[in-house]
């Protein structure tokens, strides 16, 4: 292959490119986590997902990615775009956000937004987590983003993009 067909700039012209996300305005103590349920499809005729995450948070918490968790339900529908705008290709990569989890799976990846204080006096500033690398999503899987937060009236964002390859 060469270095063009390896871009991230040739997968959005080839109509491969997509991306989702969500902003939740009011995330609290009480409601604690905030989830985007990334849903893998089987290897039989799909593609291979590469993966990369972000999230950004108005105040301290913790951000984690668990693969192989169990949903009793998805969550609601949120719709992948196409990054090439003009393309019709659709992703099959479903994303869903706040599904009612049952089990977290295993935790991937781990960061701290913020401080890790949560008293009057100490530093309650977010921060953005991020995974820069693609990942190759395992097929037939369920991924969890998540974010923990440690101050209510927190405003959360996570998106995630990923291109779908042939084998």
């Amino acid at each position: 292959m060469s270095d063009k067909s390896l871009s991230e700039h040739w997968r959005i012209h080839q109509g491969t490119h997509f991306f989702a996300g969500y902003y939740w305005a009011d995330v609290d103590t009480g409601s604690a986590t905030v989830y985007l349920n990334l849903v893998v499809p089987a290897a039989s005729g799909s593609k291979e997902i590469h993966a990369r995450f972000e999230g950004t948070s108005s105040f301290n918490g913790t951000w984690a990615l668990y693969e192989g968790a169990s949903c009793s339900g998805n969550g609601t529908a949120l719709t992948a775009y196409n990054s090439d705008r003009n393309s019709t290709n659709a992703a099959t990569m479903l994303v869903y956000r706040d599904p009612t989890v049952s089990g977290a799976g295993t935790q991937i990846m781990s960061q701290v937004a913020g401080s890790d204080s949560s008293t009057p006096n100490g530093s309650r500033m977010g921060d953005t987590a991020q995974r820069g690398n693609e990942i190759i999503l395992k097929y037939a899987t369920k991924y969890l983003m998540a974010f923990t937060t440690k101050t209510d009236n927190c405003r959360v964002s996570m998106a995630v993009q990923w291109y779908e390859e042939s084998e």
